[in-house]
């Protein structure tokens, strides 16, 4: 068969060939080109604003407007063409033996041949027209690699784009159209040569001699994230392995979010592919991993595997881990990025993972904001004992340099000439900042910044006040949703959000596509459903902090709303958030609710320390409540007094568990009082070992002879054996009472 009508190389939406027949293509004619010493043109076509189609018509509206593109694309061009769906809305075509003023022909052809079609849904009905944008580079022009052909070709659509789409670009308007207005970011890593470089050697000795972990921390926004990513691509493109997991300021009450968030990635590519790591383990790791990844797999859980146990739960990521670096053969990059946000469960696992995965190629890279290193309790001991057992290698990234400045603005404003006071008062007014950098430039219009350098004294200081001006351009209808975002979650539903507002669908895409466009929102989709996240999280502080306090406690009332119906059925998955949001609605009984099924939740998931934090959380919004609801009462204090219990906090325990003896012995409640009374044997057989004193005994014992409760073993017992004279008869003891013990 031939190779153009082998399925393997065709696309079964559309008809036409696939990626993987471009790459080969591409590689034919460049070999072509070579031999002839001729060239060939390069275009890249990518549908305008085609996502909102999807949304407002449905896919099937969608696939039909994309065969029906491909057609239009195939007629405009030439039989000895190749045209190929790349991905998505995107199309590549090969044109041999082209000049510019072909491929401009071209280009003007398919811009034509678009507007003269009729755009129609599934059903019919008409719909807006479709446009495309275009970008073209040469062989000849852009060297001997494909791979930077393509790399040109990508960049002259993106100038296509910003002209407003439905037209094209050569490589040779990338830089004319680039001039005059900054890159979203910088396209190169800037400054940190020497810590790339450190780690990219600490990445071979892991695959030489095993395991490891790094510590990065700098100042908010000094640019660990973006050496993250390079290191992360870094390792993808040697064929390794890397997941990724964040905290965040409000994922903070939800045990081992990061490691669900990491592995639920890592894990969903594959599932589509067969190929799980997670199926070859044993079945009690499974049903250990179960736990915090749902729906991963069913599970019914016995008596004894409901008793928290972290040790399996910890061992079972060990080994998942173990077989991943096994299954590729290069090392794994395990990313928990901003730590100052964990859980201390989290924490905790990565102490483990780092002391029992030595053997293993895996490197464990973990990110924090220096400024928070000593707040709280969990970081800073967990900083202490890492550094302490000498377990991992520091990288302390500092501001950059005048010349780092100098270089990021270089490239955010190619072609543009600065004077050197500007430079100066760049560096002066962020510090070396990358991040203050860029967001300064930004937030200044370029004609601002040429009229001279004494307009920029007019900028605020702070990242905050740089956010702030970026928040006030945007329009009264922007903010709203956007502030309302900021609520939802510093990452939020989109149809959380379009519920909570009640306004009409259209003016909240528009709202998100300008945040989109503006850069002030991520666009991603999880699970099948869409999501946004703000880039930086100030600036979702900065949103919420401007919303007056009324609004604010109305929406935190809708979200939980909200959040209650769509997660109907799985509750648990979300009651850290509706706890949150029911606390600043100021609805206590709720909040109260959610409190204890969280703290509950936690508790379930060995996430003992977080546990304890919810559960005095429930304790404080009971008190607001101003009355006493004993049930939830004796609740908190029995979850509280089981795991100081549980941690070995003795002392705590045996206070929660008076508490709980003598409310159920004013109810003269005999089973519940029992319960506790053998709970408070077992931690003074924690203090006392196997020969507790007598005066611990007393009062266990004296409850299981006034009440006669013959259907269990009497705690202690064998220890009355040796001493039969001490208690003759129950007679004596009823007789003469605690007293005579």
């Amino acid at each position: 068969m031939e190779r153009e009508q082998r399925l393997e190389y065709l696309d079964d939406l559309t008809g036409l060939h696939n990626r993987r027949y471009f790459r080969e293509r591409l590689l034919d004619e460049k070999r072509k080109a070579d031999e002839k010493g001729s060239s060939f043109a390069l275009m890249m076509i990518d549908l305008d604003n085609f996502k909102p189609v999807n949304d407002l018509y449905g896919h099937l509206t969608g696939d039909k407007i994309l065969t029906q593109v491909g057609q239009l694309l195939k007629e405009s061009l030439r039989p000895s063409d190749i045209l190929c769906r790349y991905a998505g809305d995107e199309f590549v075509a090969i044109l041999p033996g082209t000049i510019e003023v072909d491929v401009v022909q071209v280009a003007e052809r398919i811009n034509s041949c678009l507007a003269k079609a009729f755009w129609a849904d599934e059903k019919g009905n008409p719909i807006k027209p479709v446009t495309c944008s275009m970008g073209y580079a040469f062989y000849s022009e852009a060297g001997r690699d494909p791979t930077a052909l393509i790399s040109w070709a990508d960049q002259a659509l993106y100038a296509a784009k910003r002209r407003g789409g439905n037209g094209h670009c050569g490589e040779k308007d990338i830089s004319r159209e680039l001039v005059g207005s900054p890159l979203v970011a910088t396209p190169y890593l800037v400054g940190r040569e020497k810590d790339l470089g450190q780690l990219k050697s600490i990445l071979e000795e892991v695959r030489r001699r095993g395991g490891g972990m790094v510590l990065t921390h700098g100042e908010m926004g000094v640019g660990k994230t973006r050496l993250t990513r390079e290191l992360r691509q870094y390792v993808e493109r040697s064929a390794g392995t890397a997941l990724t997991g964040g905290c965040h300021a409000d994922t903070q009450s939800i045990p081992y979010y990061p490691f669900r968030e990491a592995f639920r990635r890592f894990l969903e590519g594959r599932e589509l592919e067969g190929r799980l790591p997670f199926e070859v383990l044993p079945e009690y790791s499974q049903r250990e991993l179960a736990r915090i990844l749902p729906g991963l797999k069913d599970i019914h859980l016995t008596e004894l595997e409901r008793a928290p146990d972290s040790y399996r739960l910890f061992e079972a990521i060990r080994l998942l881990l173990q077989r991943i670096s096994a299954g590729s053969g290069n090392p794994v990059l395990f990313i928990v990025e901003d730590i100052h946000w964990s859980d201390k469960a989290s924490l905790d696992l990565l102490h483990y993972l780092v002391r029992n995965l030595k053997e293993a190629p895996v490197l464990i890279y973990a990110t924090y904001r220096t400024e928070e290193a000593r707040k709280g309790p969990s970081l800073p001991l967990f900083l202490s004992s890492i550094h302490g057992e000498k377990l991992a290698e520091e990288i302390i990234l500092k501001p950059l340099t005048p010349e780092g400045v100098s270089a990021m603005l270089y490239l955010l404003y190619p072609g543009i000439k600065f004077s050197p006071d500007f430079h100066k008062l760049l560096y002066r007014k962020t510090e070396g900042n990358p991040f203050f950098v860029e967001e300064l430039l930004k937030s200044l219009p370029l004609e601002k910044i040429q009229e001279g350098v004494t307009r920029v004294e007019k900028v605020p200081p702070s990242l905050r006040a740089v956010l702030g001006s970026r928040i006030d351009s945007l329009s009264s209808e922007m903010r709203e949703v956007l502030a309302c975002g900021a609520l939802v979650g510093e990452e939020f539903e989109f149809r959380v959000l379009c519920d909570v507002l009640d306004k009409p669908l259209d003016l909240i895409l528009d709202a998100m596509e300008e945040g989109t466009a503006g850069h002030l929102l991520v666009e991603s989709i999880q699970a099948g459903e869409e999501r946004y996240s703000f880039s930086h999280s100030l600036m979702a502080d900065v949103l919420y902090s401007s919303t007056s306090k009324v609004r604010r406690r109305m929406w935190h009332e809708r979200v939980g709303e909200v959040l209650e119906r769509l997660y109907e059925d799985r509750l648990e998955q979300v009651s850290a958030r509706l706890m949150y949001h029911f606390e600043h609605a100021e609805n206590s009984e709720k909040a109260l609710q959610y409190a204890l099924k969280a703290a509950t939740q936690a508790k379930d998931d060995y996430a003992n320390d977080e546990a304890i934090r919810l559960y005095k959380k429930a304790r404080l919004v009971l008190h607001r409540l101003n009355r006493d609801i004993e049930t939830d009462s004796l609740a908190i204090t029995e979850g509280l007094a089981d795991i100081y219990h549980l941690k070995g906090e003795v002392d705590n325990a045996l206070a929660e568990y008076r508490v709980l003896q003598e409310a159920y012995a004013k109810r003269t409640d005999d089973g519940d009082e029992g319960r506790i009374l053998c709970r408070m044997a077992d931690v003074y057989h924690i203090i006392y070992g196997r020969e507790p004193p007598f005066f611990c005994k007393e009062s266990i014992l004296l409850w299981f002879i006034f009440h006669q409760d013959t259907s269990r073993p009497l705690p202690f017992s064998r220890h009355f054996r040796t001493s039969p004279g001490r208690f003759r008869r129950h007679d004596e003891i009823r007789q003469t009472g605690a007293g005579s013990l």
